[in-house]
């Protein structure tokens, strides 16, 4: 019997095909390739907000929800429910689950986006539920998250492996680069050689879209954790927009 050789599964594939077979992610979790990027895509962790209580002047009247304020998270979509006008997903973040709650009209605007296991963020008013003694999230906008960190990403930095790089790997690169130009992301190239390192700034004709894709197959040539994002700003109320 001949064995053919096979390329190893990349962390996504491994994690489908977890969650295909076993019903649950058991090596990872859906959100972690996004996680170095949170601060920059959301108000803060689910966990930031779910063991918060809220100061006594925020019930009004004994009702049961008190004063809300905005808020943005993002997170894997475990569950979706259907209570008659309204739908409610939990969001997941890893650091913790919150229930996300949508009116009739949000719902049918986002519909196509909310289906289980799809990682999304969550634009909404964060309300205190007395009677579940917890933080639920009322949604006005949701969005895939990763083309929220495409829109929002304005550089890239590269790690090459410290050893002198083949050729066949710097033009894999080169040819992975070239596929993605026409975006308002810049490039640069970090490497070492020789006790030698240094930076590598491409010209704005490399500005590229930085999709998932993309930096999934640019990990898959260069090593876990060789991609790394920078944002216009860290303060999330000045990075989204739309």
């Amino acid at each position: 019997m001949t064995l053919t050789r096979v390329p190893e599964w990349n962390p996504s594939q491994r994690l489908a095909g977890e969650r295909e077979t076993l019903g649950l992610y058991l090596s990872g979790h859906p959100i972690a390739p996004y996680e170095a990027d949170l601060q920059y895509l959301a108000s803060g962790r689910i966990a930031d907000f779910a063991g918060e209580r809220p100061p006594p002047s925020a019930a009004l009247g004994g009702r049961p929800f008190g004063e809300s304020r905005p808020a943005t998270l993002a997170g894997l979509i475990l569950e979706v429910r259907r209570r008659g006008t309204r739908v409610s997903f939990i969001l997941d973040d890893r650091s913790a689950r919150m229930e996300v709650t949508l009116f009739e009209e949000t719902y049918q605007r986002h519909r196509e986006l909310i289906v289980k296991d799809a990682i999304v963020q969550v634009e909404g008013s964060l309300r205190f539920d007395e009677f579940s003694d917890a933080w639920r999230l009322v949604a006005k906008q949701i969005q895939p998250l990763h083309t929220v960190r495409e829109r929002l990403a304005r550089s890239m930095l590269l790690l090459l492996p410290a050893s002198p790089q083949p050729p066949a790997l710097l033009a894999s690169l080169e040819q992975l680069l070239r596929t993605a130009r026409g975006g308002q992301c810049t490039v640069a190239l970090q490497y070492s050689a020789s006790g030698l390192s240094g930076t590598l700034r491409c010209g704005d004709e490399w500005k590229i879209s930085p999709s998932a894709q993309l930096i999934e197959r640019l990990e898959e040539l260069l090593g876990q954790h060789s991609v790394r994002l920078s944002y216009a700003s860290p303060a999330l109320s000045a990075a989204i927009g739309h």
